[in-house]
């Protein structure tokens, strides 16, 4: 594990969906692409985010704001972004490194996978340009922690691996992302989140009545059954989602790999979002497998 670290800010938001979604049936119950997403269902998105996630701990001190926005505008999220520019020049060297932890639920607009917000949409290269620009600590690069539960959060990190340069002080380090560029993201009536937030929340099966699975099994009833076993499949959100779901996780800044897929490693060059995106698409169904780049 690395060393502690100062988390300058922690940004969540959430963010319901633009239209009615597309609602499919399923065997626990009816699920809802999140271009409908539910103002409850985003804010409980956010709240786990907020409360458990980005809580902060011996390993992590909180030296900069800590904020939920809920269906916020585009200025709400820029002046919450700039706010890490208030983060003081280290006096001496502790060790720390700086973190900043970004998260948003909601709807993400297909081929950029840009945040759709209130008055309108905020974009990855946005993103990366306001934290550019604001991150004054010259001694240290600002390590973000990105999570999105929105529809096309694979195109969003591609836009923002694309739009900053090789030397940037801004470095995304570990990313959790709901889908693939080409998919939507799914949120569940009878599990109150979005599929990705859910197995976030329940990484291992405490969250399960033993007796009450028992009686599931009994009985036939697969909507518990489902919810219940998921954390015993490599791909849990694919799984929760009838393979319409595919998660990215991104690990210290270059490893990246598709759930249950494949995985490549992001070089340390500038590398074109469409680039990224096809080398995604190939990793999707890999399972277990290296993809390269140069193939993709």
């Amino acid at each position: 594990m690395a060393g502690p670290e100062n988390v300058v800010a922690s940004i969540v938001v959430s963010s319901p969906g633009p239209g009615p979604g597309t609602v499919r049936q399923s065997p626990y119950g009816p699920r809802r692409s999140k271009d409908g997403a539910a103002l409850a269902h985003v804010t409980a998105d956010g709240e786990f985010f907020f409360a458990k996630l980005f809580e902060p701990s011996d390993h992590y001190r909180l030296i900069g704001p800590r904020l939920h926005l809920v269906d916020p505008t585009i200025r709400d999220v820029q002046e919450a972004l700039q706010r890490i520019r208030d983060c003081p020049e280290p006096q001496h060297q502790d060790g720390r490194r700086h973190t900043m932890n970004v998260a948003y639920s909601g709807h993400g607009q297909p081929t950029h996978g840009s945040w759709v917000l209130r008055d309108g949409v905020f974009t990855a290269p946005q993103l990366i340009q306001i934290l550019t620009e604001s991150w004054k600590v010259t001694s240290d690069a600002l390590r973000v922690d990105l999570f999105i539960d929105a529809c096309f959060a694979g195109a969003f990190l591609a836009e923002a691996i694309a739009s900053r340069s090789v030397d940037s002080c801004v470095r995304i380090r570990d990313a959790h992302l709901a889908c693939l560029h080409d998919e939507s993201a799914w949120e569940m009536s009878s599990l109150h989140h979005g599929a990705l937030t859910f197995v976030l929340k329940h990484p291992g099966n405490a969250h399960v009545d033993s007796a009450r699975l028992a009686r599931a099994v009994d009985e036939g009833d697969e909507q518990y059954i489902r919810a219940s076993l998921h954390s015993f499949v490599p791909n849990p959100v694919t799984y929760l989602t009838q393979g319409d779901q595919h998660t990215i996780v991104v690990t210290g800044g270059h490893h990246c790999e598709v759930q249950g897929g494949g995985y490549f490693e992001i070089p340390n060059r500038h590398l074109p979002a469409q680039e990224l995106c096809r080398a995604l698409s190939r990793a999707r169904r890999a399972y277990g497998q290296q993809v390269f780049l140069a193939d993709a």
